[in-house]
């Protein structure tokens, strides 16, 4: 057995090509729980033009045929794989991708007899003309349920709209006409051509002792009987360089706003290398692009909070939150976008950092802070011509054990204003009449707005200005310390190990990405798809199983906010004092303070930032330690 030591990684992968042409791979990961095998197939949606196994002449089979050989893989002579997986204290599943298919598992005991359930029952198909029509029905309700996932529209419509002959343009699982013209015969020789030895492979990584395994993998393999290995001949698509649809609308029955970006490369290239090379290249295009763009984003949506919060000024409804936030990342994000908007003018934007912010955890509203910030620079970007510049300085004036406040100085060298008006400015609409300055038109509410938040937030404003000179804006604004932050960055790695976590969430990609990302850092999940099965999962629980509920907002069945509301309510201790963390895609401050009413704790915005997910987790987590 071939053994490759990764210098970098510390681990040592243990590789062997067996003689019936099966390819395994196995990672021992001494100390790990959990045990997980994948046995895979280069057989996916794309393949639907070959040469079968033994035969000459190529042949066309329905489109998602391949998916539909997985649904029916699981059934197995006396039963059920699923079935016999739990019975062996595992769980399975498996997928169908554009060029694979995949079987896996994954399990805390039992590993050997896991991963011969896992070849047998892949290398095994039973299928009957009967269970064929049955499995029709539930495919084309598959089918039908994505057509109603709006995640799932925009991404492979994406996909459909690059191509123009490319199979990968056609739904993984096909159609429901092509479905139903899948018949027993056609998936027999489908399985024959692609699911032989030498075009499958097995990878196992976890708590496995590498040379035992492999001869349990060996004994099994040479009980069974292959046809010979034969190269699986694929139909070539010469596929145009160019896009096949330009613009396409779809309505759907919900409104919901969703982003993809695509990019079609003809390209295949072999050498790994070189596949690194191009992923890191588009993942640095992305990064490059799509930075700006969140930072737009949340300046827009920032302002649009104080555009809404507008008619609450007068009557004093503004309400402001209390979450944490890195001051200095926020500051760095407003200017960025600031920056990129003053050099399309022609402005230069300066950042002096002569002090350095020694708190920056802390606990307050960014949003408004943000707006404030956005409000006052964009002022100086319209009102200061080409050449000119704007210098920007934050520092930390002081601090004691709950609060630290901060100054910032905005100073442009634009046309300034009048004396007069520098009287006037913090009043709603107000608009100087003087001819060098009426013509940037604006609303006049911007610094009503800045003038009101702050103080609502205790800080103050002042201004220097000269006509024709330009404006010093000097604002001070005191904010909470998060001292569970400052004590975790002092102390000890922000960690959720052993956390026990409800995950509440319907969208089933969402779900099983946060999951995975929650599981990796070493919390234990439990999940649920609607705020009724939370609710359901909660009371079933023992009194303080639970260290905190991640809930989605928006659901069907029963939404978030009344999720949270009943959990509240319900008889037991922990149901009062158990954090539950709001998931949603709405972030208006009156959405924020929704989610505190109904009784959840804090809020993570989507799309998610897990790196905020588990910091506020583990915040959480440590608190209720400390009790």
């Amino acid at each position: 057995m071939e053994k490759i030591y990764y210098q970098t990684l510390k681990e040592t992968l243990f590789h062997e090509k067996l003689e019936n042409g099966l390819e395994v791979y196995l990672l021992p990961k001494i100390g790990f729980e959990k045990t997980y095998g994948l046995f895979s197939t280069r057989f996916g949606s794309i393949d639907t033009t070959f040469v079968p196994l033994g035969q000459k002449e190529m042949i066309k089979v329905e489109d998602g045929i391949a998916h539909f050989l997985e649904h029916k893989m699981f059934d197995m002579e006396n039963g059920d794989a699923a079935d016999e997986f739990a019975k062996l204290g595992a769980s399975s599943n498996a997928f169908t991708s554009s060029s694979r298919t995949a079987y896996l598992f994954s399990t805390t005991t039992n590993e050997n007899d896991c991963v011969e359930l896992l070849l047998d029952f892949v290398q095994s198909l039973n299928i009957t003309d009967e269970s064929v029509e049955k499995e029709k029905g539930i495919i084309c309700q598959e089918i039908k349920m994505y057509d109603d996932d709006p995640d799932w529209r925009v991404y492979f419509g994406a996909i459909a709209n690059l191509y123009h002959k490319h199979p990968v343009k056609i739904d993984i699982a096909g159609t429901c006409e092509t479905v139903n013209n899948t018949y027993k015969d056609m998936l027999e020789l489908c399985y024959q051509t692609f699911y032989h030895p030498h075009n499958m492979m097995l990878f196992v990584v976890g708590n496995i002792n590498p040379e035992e395994l492999i001869g349990v993998i060996k004994e099994n393999q040479n009980k069974k009987h292959f046809l010979s290995e034969n190269v699986i001949q694929r139909l070539k698509i010469e596929e145009p360089t160019s896009v096949a649809v330009k613009e396409q609308i779809d309505t759907m029955q919900v409104e919901m706003n969703k982003l993809i970006v695509s990019i079609k490369i003809n390209e295949i290239l072999d050498d790994p290398q070189d596949k690194i090379k191009r992923e890191l290249a588009l993942n640095l295009l992305f990064d490059l692009c799509f930075s700006k763009m969140r930072g737009a984003a949340d300046q827009l949506l920032s302002i649009t909070n104080d555009i809404l919060d507008m008619s609450k000024l007068e009557t004093g409804d503004i309400q402001l939150i209390e979450e944490p936030f890195d001051i200095a990342s926020l500051v760095d994000s407003t200017l960025a976008v600031q920056r990129i908007i003053a050099s399309e003018k022609g402005v230069k934007l300066e950042q002096h950092v002569d002090n350095e912010i020694i708190h920056p955890y802390v606990c307050g509203s960014p949003n408004y802070v943000r707006s404030i910030l956005v409000n006052i620079i964009s002022n100086a970007i319209k009102y200061t011509d080409a050449g000119g510049i704007i210098t920007f300085s934050v520092k930390e004036v002081s601090c004691d054990e709950e609060d630290v406040h901060f100054e910032f100085i905005i100073s442009d060298t634009g046309i300034g204003m009048s004396k007069e008006f520098a009287e006037h400015i913090f009043e709603p609409f107000a608009q100087e009449d003087a001819e060098n300055r009426s013509s940037y038109r604006g609303t006049g509410l911007g610094m009503s707005i800045v003038k009101n938040l702050i103080s609502k937030m205790k800080g103050s404003i002042t201004l220097h200005t000269v006509k024709g000179e330009g404006t010093t804006f000097i604002i001070t604004l005191p904010v909470k310390l998060d001292t569970v932050c400052i004590e975790k960055e002092d102390t000890e790695e922000v960690t959720i190990e052993g956390m026990r976590i409800l995950l509440v969430e319907d969208n089933k990609l969402n779900l099983e990405v946060a999951q995975y990302i929650l599981e990796d850092a070493g919390g234990k999940v439990s999940v649920a798809k609607n705020g009724l099965e939370a609710l359901e999962c909660f009371k079933q629980s023992s009194e303080n199983y639970f260290d905190a509920v991640l809930m989605d907002v928006m659901m069907s069945v029963m939404d978030g906010l009344t999720a949270t509301q009943e959990i509240r309510k319900l008889k037991r201790k922990d149901a009062k004092t158990v954090p539950i963390i709001a998931i949603t895609a709405n972030v208006f401050n009156e959405d924020v303070i929704a989610a505190k009413k109904a009784g959840m704790n804090e809020y993570i915005a989507k799309p998610l930032d897990f790196d905020k997910l588990i910091h506020t987790l583990a915040k959480n987590f440590s608190k209720k330690k400390e009790f």
